[in-house]
């Protein structure tokens, strides 16, 4: 042992600022996209027709997307809509592909109450040009994104292994300051992990592979993710003579997210005999809230065609962040765990092991891009509609910003570097045959990422049918929604590391209850 470890242990029982190094710099760049990256959310309707609904209204889902869909009420309205949701993950990793079948979740999608007014001329039928014809106030909750998920890999690493990656961390850090990456680095060596480079005390290698029965080192492991992102909203509706439809509100986000990180090597080549693998554990905790605002219009042309749009401003994301992290080396399969006395909370010395955990605590803010959403739907009367939007997003313009101001730089010249702007195309329909309606509609978010090789896409298929009476309505929809990310599992100084790609396949079925008055 190497006998460092009591001042890694005495650092670790206080808060620890989350020093958010090089390496991490990554993270960050995919929690910008994984807040801002939008999905559909609302009401069965809403699911249904693929979320195309930039030029439509009557229904509570436009609270979540144009509020100028609020001037089409003239009645009352109250819905609840519940969710199911179910993932199947295939992880790639070196080439190697494992599967995570079924993993299910059930909750609240959405809930709206809209209250509508008409003017006494329109109810009469009178003329109304030019006239405020009706208004709505309304308000809802929505679940605009749904994360339970377990993502497994394991593949054969015939190159710079995780240990050489906590080699550069020490190099970097040191490995006796007291920040989150220097204690990391810290207990990579205490544990036998890193050492001095030869001739050096501020320079530290990793163990390289082949220690094992093959080549290289074996990593495998495990991100176990889940969080929502959730909206609640205030808005407002104008009718004007049954031409222009003008809206506007104010959105209040919530951001919450976990990821639980395990990650093992083994094979490495330790000539000292000390260790031939290590296990990481990494818990990740991130919640934040931000205010947004929205403006749309809507223009009803000959009662046939309509033509709307909005646009919704920045959020300002304030997020809090809490990390636990644990390293162990491990000799055989078993882990490496050197007996020490310690202090517990009552300033006690008593025997005990030695348990190389690390806390950190971080504050950020995030702010998002504009969101553009425009399109049209064709009106076929009391028949139903079939309708088309185009979302335009420009990712570059994400800004991080914390305390570090180094960090900031690292960061947002990875969102530079790595986004780009997109258009997301939406397109859906509805028929009516009396009291049934069914509905289809189609999604597709192309790829934000730069890198052209890596096909970051998303397309979501979905459909449904439903009754309306009078006063009464129910609404059954499903969803098949197919996406691929990317990440890397550990990064070193120069932007490399092995690169885990996720397939996810989301099937979820929802039903929305009711009643307009």
């Amino acid at each position: 042992m190497k006998f460092k470890f009591v001042l890694v242990l005495t650092a670790t029982l206080g808060m620890v600022v989350l020093s958010n190094f090089k390496s991490n710099a990554q993270g960050y760049v995919l929690d910008a996209l994984r807040i801002a990256k939008p999905s559909i959310g609302g009401t069965t309707r809403t699911l249904s027709i693929g979320g195309a609904q930039a030029s439509l209204g009557g229904d509570i889902g436009t609270l979540s997307s144009n509020p100028a869909g609020l001037g089409f009420y003239r009645r009352s309205d109250f819905a609840v809509t519940g969710q199911y949701n179910s993932f199947d993950v295939a992880g790639n990793y070196f080439g190697n592909v494992t599967n995570t079948n079924q993993q299910q979740s059930y909750g609240l999608e959405n809930a709206g109450l809209v209250f509508a007014s008409s003017s006494k001329r329109a109810d009469r039928g009178r003329a109304t040009e030019n006239a405020v014809v009706s208004f709505a106030l309304g308000g809802s909750y929505t679940r605009l994104n749904n994360i339970n998920y377990t993502t497994n890999f394991s593949g054969q690493n015939l190159g710079q292994n995780f240990s050489n990656n906590l080699g550069q961390l020490a190099t970097d850090n040191g490995i006796t300051n007291n920040t989150f990456n220097s204690q990391v680095a810290g207990i990579a060596y205490d544990e036998f992990i890193i050492n001095p480079a030869k001739g050096s005390t501020t320079n530290y290698v990793g163990l390289p592979g082949g220690g094992g029965k093959s080549a290289g080192v074996i990593e495998n492991g495990s991100y176990l993710e889940q969080g929502y992102n959730d909206e609640s909203n205030l808005s407002l509706g104008l009718n004007f003579g049954n031409v222009v439809y003008l809206g506007a509100g104010v959105n209040f986000d919530n951001y919450n997210y976990s990821r639980n990180t395990s990650f093992q090597t083994s094979g490495l080549l330790d000539t000292s005999n000390h260790v031939d693998g290590l296990i990481y554990n990494k818990l990740t905790y991130q919640n934040g809230t931000g205010v947004n605002g929205k403006l749309g219009i809507i223009l009803n042309l000959l009662n046939v065609i309509h033509v709307g749009g909005y646009v919704q401003t920045p959020t300002n994301f304030t997020v809090n962040e809490s990390a636990l992290f644990s390293l162990v080396g491990t000799k055989n399969g078993q882990n490496i765990y050197p007996s020490v006395n310690y202090t517990n909370s009552q300033g006690q010395v008593q025997a005990g092991s030695y348990n190389p955990i690390v806390r950190g605590y971080n504050t950020f803010n995030l702010t998002t891009p504009y969101k553009y959403d425009g399109g049209a739907s064709l009106i076929l009367g009391g028949f139903g509609f079939f309708s088309a939007d185009a979302e335009y997003i420009n990712y570059k313009e994400l800004n991080f910003s914390s305390s570090d101001a180094a960090t900031d730089k690292v960061v947002n010249a990875g969102i530079q570097s790595a986004y780009k702007d997109v258009i997301n195309y939406r397109a859906g329909a509805e028929l009516k045959f009396g009291p049934l309606v069914l509905r289809g509609g189609y999604a597709y978010y192309p790829s934000p990422l730069t890198n052209t090789a890596q096909k970051a896409d998303q397309t979501v298929y979905s459909g449904g049918f439903g009754i309306h009476t009078g006063h009464f309505y129910i609404d059954f929809g499903g969803v098949r929604d197919y996406a691929t990310t990317y990440r890397q599992a550990y990064t070193f100084d120069d932007g490399s590391g092995p690169l885990l790609k996720t397939n996810t396949t989301r099937t979820s079925g929802s039903v929305t209850i009711g009643t307009r008055f």
